[in-house]
């Protein structure tokens, strides 16, 4: 009986631990951008792609070519465009937006949309769009 119990009572200490992990979201639903985000989608100049309908087979040879965005401290960050990094701080803006400034002062915009991170130009020409679990 006192294994039985030692069982059911691991069981529900390893649920607890599993419901606690988790993303960590603001007061509106939304990611924190120190959070790790992957490549979901990108639109340039107009044509769309979606990262899960590329072949796999392609896939496993372009991957280290998929943009990446990092920004571990809420301050600095690195997005990573055909394995070129561009690094720079990150501000916040008054409407919940974020202009992120790279080393030269040019910059383009952030915005978090619950578990979704999409960068964008100022001219909507570009946007990618990352995902976070």
């Amino acid at each position: 009986m006192k294994r039985i119990a030692a069982l059911v009572l691991s069981i529900v200490l390893c649920l607890t631990l599993l419901c606690a992990c988790g993303r960590k979201t603001d007061e509106n639903g939304n990611t924190s951008i120190t959070s790790s985000w992957k490549c979901v989608s990108y639109t340039v100049n107009g044509t769309h792609t979606e990262m899960s309908e590329i072949p796999f087979v392609i896939r496993i040879f372009m991957s280290k070519d998929d943009p990446k965005f990092k920004c571990d401290d809420g301050m600095n960050f690195t997005f990573t465009l055909l394995q070129k990094d561009r690094t720079g701080r990150v501000a916040l803006n008054d409407d919940g937006t974020y202009s992120l400034i790279n080393e030269y002062g040019n910059s383009i915009f952030a915005k978090i949309e619950g578990n979704n991170l999409i960068l964008y130009d100022g001219d909507g020409k570009m946007e990618i769009v990352f995902e976070t679990s």
